[in-house]
C-alpha cells in the first residue's frame, strides 16, 4: 500500500543545495527512520518547470498494518 503523507509547496530555489533526500526526509518527518524496516519513504520534487518553486511530496509504502501503526504512533507530531 502506498500513501502520500506530505504535499507541500514553497518558494526556495536553493532547497536541494541545502538538503540531500535523507536530510529532507528528516526535516519534514523527524524520526522517520524508526519506521524504515517496515515502511519505505520516497521524497520527490514534482515541480519541474519553475526553478524557484518547490513542490515536495513524501510517500510512505508498506503494509496496511505498518502504515496504520505509524499513524497511531503520531509520526507527524
Amino acid at each position: 500500500m502506498k500513501q502520500k503523507i506530505l504535499d507541500q509547496e514553497f518558494n526556495d530555489k536553493n532547497f536541494w543545495s541545502m538538503f540531500n533526500p535523507n536530510d529532507a526526509l528528516e526535516y519534514f518527518i523527524p524520526g522517520y527512520r524508526q519506521y524504515e524496516p517496515d515502511i519505505t519513504f520516497t521524497i520527490q520534487d514534482t515541480n519541474l518547470h519553475d526553478k524557484y518553486m518547490r513542490h515536495i511530496e513524501i510517500w510512505a509504502e508498506g503494509s496496511e498494518l505498518a502504515l496504520f501503526t505509524m499513524h497511531l504512533k503520531g509520526f507527524n507530531k
